[in-house]
């Protein structure tokens, strides 16, 4: 499983997770369909943001961190340009 898809994963089956727990609570608790519904929408709302979040923080750090910039620097400068 490579880096781009292991997260897309994660977020499936976290969703698929929430799906199918709160008709469960829903069931043992005696909810009505329309207060579950909003349970899930809400918790689906919740993982979503928090799924953005963590993307973001993950990008951050990956692309724009003072090490990577270090690192890009000195291999730029250790490679020998090419010749016209």
């Amino acid at each position: 499983m490579n880096m781009q898809t292991e997260p897309s994963i994660i977020i499936g089956a976290v969703g698929a997770l929430i799906t199918a727990v709160v008709p469960l609570l829903a069931k043992t608790f005696g909810w009505t369909d329309e207060l579950a519904s909003e349970w899930e929408a809400m918790l689906q709302a919740a993982w979503v943001v928090l799924g953005i979040l963590v993307t973001a923080f993950v990008i951050r750090s990956k692309v724009f961190s003072p090490a990577t910039y270090k690192e890009d620097v000195q291999t730029a400068l250790e490679t020998t340009p090419p010749k016209p």
